[in-house]
């Protein structure tokens, strides 16, 4: 809400703590840096300074340590004041309502970042990697995000832009000066199939982001009737899956949620891999379409089949784990059965109750601390980045056609859907419906 006003917010959690820090943004910041703390210096910028918070009434709500930040050399890019106090909520509270007796309102969601995002201090994909690094979970994840916050996606596209700009330029002086006999200086360019190929794999980076966010895809895979749906129902704790002794009775892959220590996971059945036609080779095709989307794959063999079957090469570079099911049978599977050597394995009989929980436990241990992101640049955009990097690649990559057959007119439309697509990444063609689901997800104090 830019409306001038001085706007107040706890920015650390709720609850009794050591300390809390309540934060206010907004030209009245030095009016109560000099009457609730009653300090006869003007603040000096960015240092600490101990103070007595006192209410309009002269009651002393708390000793407290406070910091100035002069605008525009602040977060939101306003003056903007933080009042660390003792976290006791009773005394949070009472500094509260005294700064909105003062003049001060309570912030929106994200109100802090959201102003910095309009002061120019942040892009709209740094503003989102804000949110991003609260709820991050893993090393991978704060890791994305701290790039992301560092204006990183907006650097890479930043010579994207340069290039749209400048072709689109030239394709707009080329239909300009077309019939004045001169010699075209337009050629066709990989330049544009090169940008639109950089944008798509920018654009693909989404995939990972279910694990960014907290949400991770585990599948279940193997052999016919060797107990996929009956681990899938057992870590479910319910009969989401119809079970039979008659192999292939999974045509579909099925799906189920549940929370393992703080990954929220979606829990997937697939069609036992098989030789096959008709339903079941449409069936195994859906297997290996989940198989690939998969940030860990668990997969089931039948200890007590001497024709078990270990994971094909293909899946030995994915994460996994080797459950043996049917372990309350005499053990006939072969020793030579290949399993990845960084796969870890579980024992277990899905017909034993307790087995259900064990192989819960196994799993959120295995989950705990590990990460599900790539290693290298990737920078896992979000789906919202994702797709107007997509809708940018095809428009270059419309232009780049265009261009090679000279309908310049055409081309030159491309290019601007192209560069309004990124605009609206970076947050340079506001709309204020998109703005505010973003920041809708902020909490009050950031």
């Amino acid at each position: 809400m830019a409306d001038g006003t001085t706007f107040a917010a706890l920015s650390t959690p709720p609850g009794m703590s050591g300390i809390a820090v309540l934060r206010l943004s907004g030209p009245g910041c030095r009016n109560i840096f000099s009457s609730a703390l009653q300090l006869a210096n003007p603040p000096i910028p960015r240092m600490a300074t101990a103070a007595t918070y006192r209410a309009r009434n002269g009651e002393t709500l708390d000793r407290v340590l406070v910091t100035f930040f002069f605008g525009p050399n602040s977060y939101t890019g306003d003056d903007l004041l933080e009042i660390s106090c003792h976290g006791n909520p009773a005394i949070v509270e009472a500094i509260l309502s005294d700064l909105l007796l003062r003049g001060c309102r309570m912030a929106e969601p994200g109100e802090f970042t959201r102003t910095a995002f309009r002061n120019g201090k942040l892009d709209l994909c740094q503003a989102e990697a804000v949110a991003d690094l609260i709820h991050a979970r893993g090393t991978a994840a704060i890791r994305i995000a701290q790039r992301h916050l560092a204006g990183e996606l907006g650097k890479r596209l930043a010579s994207a832009v340069e290039i749209l700009r400048d072709m689109r330029a030239r394709v707009e002086a080329e239909l300009e000066f077309s019939d004045d006999g001169r010699e075209s200086f337009l050629s066709p360019s990989e330049q544009l199939l090169a940008l639109g190929k950089l944008l798509a794999d920018l654009a693909a980076t989404r995939r990972h982001r279910p694990a960014v966010d907290g949400t991770l895809r585990l599948v279940l895979l193997g052999a016919p009737n060797a107990g996929k749906s009956s681990l899938f129902n057992a870590l479910l704790a319910r009969d989401r899956a119809i079970v039979s002794q008659t192999a292939g009775t999974t045509r579909d892959f099925l799906e189920g949620e549940l929370a393992l220590g703080p990954w929220r996971v979606a829990l997937v059945d697939t069609a036992g891999i098989c030789e096959g036609d008709g339903l079941e080779q449409l069936a195994v095709e859906k297997t290996w379409e989940q198989a690939i989307a998969a940030n860990l794959l668990l997969w089931v063999l039948d200890a007590s089949s001497s024709n078990a079957v270990g994971p094909p090469q293909k899946l030995f570079k994915k994460n996994g784990i080797a459950i043996w099911n049917k372990c309350d049978l005499p053990f006939l599977a072969n020793a030579a059965v290949e399993i990845p050597p960084h796969w870890p394995q579980l024992h277990l009989s899905t017909r034993r109750a307790a087995d259900g929980a064990a192989a819960k436990s196994f799993l959120e241990n295995f989950l705990h601390g590990r990460d599900f992101l790539p290693d290298g640049e990737e920078l896992a955009v979000t789906l919202r980045q994702g797709q107007l990097l997509q809708d940018a690649a095809n428009a270059v990559a419309a232009a780049a056609g265009l261009w090679t057959e000279r309908t310049l007119d055409l081309a030159a439309e491309e290019l601007r859907r192209a560069l309004c697509a990124l605009d609206s990444l970076l947050g340079r063609r506001e709309n204020d419906a998109v703005l505010d689901q973003l920041f809708a997800k902020f909490c009050i104090g950031k």
